[in-house]
């Protein structure tokens, strides 16, 4: 099953529970009419 929009991937932290992010996304704009602003981020662990 491909990805959705606004599927990001896993993101690995260290054993403090810090992560350092860079996400590039060709589907997630910030501008138009489908942009993200406004939107909820859920985050959940496995």
């Amino acid at each position: 099953m491909p990805p959705h929009v606004g599927d990001l991937g896993n993101i690995n932290a260290d054993v403090t529970g810090k992560a350092r992010v860079y996400i590039s996304d060709g589907m997630i704009s910030l501008i138009g009419h489908h942009n993200i602003i406004g939107r909820a981020l859920v985050v959940r662990t496995h």
